[in-house]
């Protein structure tokens, strides 16, 4: 398979990476947005995506682009799986997102450039963090509020050592 990059930040360019990624290549893209947070960082990290087919291999954890029901075309992670299709949620996010029917899902990522550093979606590492991650969900409110809070006495301290 050969590998043409195409990098945008503009979400009219979606489609061109859509084709480019259903001629075969791997189409690589910027995070924008926090909803997928602490994975990727908005500007910072990049992601490597696949074309997705009717033959595809979709399944919990995936982290899939699709067109959500307002329209928008969106990079989360696949919650769960139902016979009637997905339920995704980003990693920022604190609530699933409605059903989604396969024929929704345009992209699959197959790896990521975080902080410089390339991860693949195989990786054991990749895989651990993933599955606590979801696993995460009902609680992930008070892990947010926690990290804020982590933040701020960071900072704090960090202001303090200053004098």
């Amino acid at each position: 398979m050969s590998q043409k990059i195409v990098i945008t930040t503009d979400e009219k360019h979606v489609w061109s990476l859509i084709n480019e990624a259903r001629r075969g290549n791997t189409v690589r893209m910027i995070g924008i947005g926090n909803s997928m947070l602490p994975l990727l960082k908005s500007g910072r990290d990049f992601i490597d995506l696949i074309a997705v087919n009717e033959d595809t291999p979709l399944d919990i954890n995936d982290v899939i682009l699709y067109k959500s029901h307002q329209g928008d075309y969106v990079l989360h992670r696949i919650y769960a799986v139902s016979k009637e299709g997905y339920y995704p949620n980003g990693d920022g996010n604190l609530g699933l997102e409605p059903l989604l029917t396969r024929d929704r899902i345009y992209l699959k990522a197959i790896g990521f450039i975080r902080d410089g550093k390339y991860i693949s979606t195989n990786s054991k590492g990749y895989r651990i963090y993933s599955c606590i991650w979801t696993r995460l969900l009902p609680i992930r409110k008070y892990i947010f509020r926690w990290y804020s809070r982590l933040k701020k006495l960071l900072v704090i301290f960090k202001l303090k050592g200053a004098d």
